[in-house]
């Protein structure tokens, strides 16, 4: 999983005691895969994530993992490799073996209450309180629910249907399938959903995953690791995040934090409702096989989980 800032989670230790070699099975080790979806077509890329590797790995077993990672992508007919960097050690050996940038994601906060710098809710080129007043006159309904498979299969029809929107752009593969193997593993069991419509007996449109997080100070973090709106479009995405920041006020947290991709859609719909950048940053790179088209990740619709480890 993508690490968040600092002050939601610990840092990991980047100073061992000491050294274990690398093992036969962390070197044969194949990564988790990513199914991009683009014009009705799906092409599979095996994810390369850096978090997924001891923290102390020397430059030569660093090349030797790309090496053979490659070999198996090519061997086993994969569209490309996808490698999320977090250390300019990593983004160098990646770049060597022909990696190019394709994106950055980066970690927005959504400051929910007072605080002593600045009005909290009024943040940003758009007032976060203008928004909700325009949000409450929609009526909505939201309902909150554990994620088991019902839940799952709900989420996996708001994204077949989104197609119409978004088919023309990447996007991570959402069927039940992959839905299944990234949140219903035992460290995801943390993990929520929220499930939104927009009209009173119309079906659900929209969700977002997110999971819980307190701090030493006793401050309550909504962390946004998944969204997506069967209707597509600006307006659909912002009335989306109003709302969660809505239900997240009213609920106790002191702020939200999700991930996004610098250049998108949804990172412009977040600066416009006031959310301050990070310092936390992930690069992605990728390496495209010959015969697959090249992907843009600031013109695809991507998310918090779409690159992390979850299911692993």
């Amino acid at each position: 999983m993508i690490s968040p800032t600092p002050d939601l989670l610990m840092n990991v230790d980047t100073s061992p005691s000491f050294r274990e070699p690398l093992s036969p099975k962390s070197a044969d080790h194949l990564p988790s895969t990513l199914k991009l979806v683009y014009r009705s077509k799906q092409y599979d890329y095996l994810l390369y994530n850096e978090q997924s590797y001891p923290v102390d790995l020397l430059s030569a077993e660093k090349d030797s993992l790309t090496r053979s990672m490659m070999l198996q992508a090519e061997t086993k007919k994969f569209a490309g490799i996808i490698g999320l960097s977090e250390s300019r050690s990593f983004d160098e050996c990646l770049r060597k073996f022909g990696f190019e940038e394709a994106g950055e994601l980066v970690l927005r906060r959504r400051y929910l209450k007072l605080l002593p710098f600045g009005n909290g809710l009024g943040i940003g080129r758009l007032s976060f309180r203008r928004v909700a007043r325009f949000s409450n006159n929609i009526r909505h309904r939201i309902v909150e629910a554990d994620i088991d498979k019902e839940s799952l299969a709900t989420m996996a029809r708001i994204y077949e249907r989104s197609q119409k929107h978004f088919g023309s752009t990447f996007s991570a593969d959402r069927t039940i399938t992959s839905l299944e193997k990234k949140y219903m593993g035992e460290a995801q069991k943390d993990h929520y959903v929220l499930f939104l419509r927009k009209d009173v007996g119309a079906k659900t449109d929209s969700y977002i995953v997110f999971r819980e997080h307190t701090d030493e100070l006793n401050r309550q973090t909504m962390v946004i690791e998944d969204f997506w709106t069967s209707r597509g479009g600006r307006r659909e995405v912002a009335w989306l995040i109003t709302e969660a920041c809505i239900w997240a006020l009213g609920t106790g947290f002191c702020w939200v934090d999700d991930w996004t991709m610098k250049g998108s859609q949804e990172y412009g719909v977040s600066r416009l409702l006031g959310a301050v950048r990070q310092q936390d940053m992930r690069r992605i790179l990728v390496r495209n096989f010959n015969g697959f088209p090249e992907v843009d990740f600031s013109r695809g619709h991507f998310r918090f989980s779409d690159f992390s480890i979850l299911g692993d």
